[in-house]
């Protein structure tokens, strides 16, 4: 399956330069080991926005209206048996 990110190169950077944002307000968290680390502003919107991209997909459809659908169905009717 392929995943097409909507965004271009450059917000990707961005990302990558808040989450590795070495000063700034400081913030107390716990990191997945549960151990007590120090993280900056940058570094926590880094993060959610990395989650954000990383989990993001663009999905195409196509809108039918309900007649048509209908219309579908029936002409199927026999094989939907």
């Amino acid at each position: 399956m392929a995943k097409y990110h909507l965004y271009p190169p450059a917000v990707k950077s961005a990302i990558d330069a808040l989450a590795n944002a070495k000063s700034g307000l400081m913030y107390n968290a716990t990191d997945e080991h549960g151990n007590a680390i120090q993280v900056t502003k940058g570094q926590v919107v880094g993060m959610v926005l990395e989650q954000f991209f990383n989990t993001t997909q663009v999905i195409l459809g196509e809108a039918i209206s309900l007649s048509e659908l209908r219309a579908f169905i029936a002409s199927k009717a026999t094989e939907l048996r």
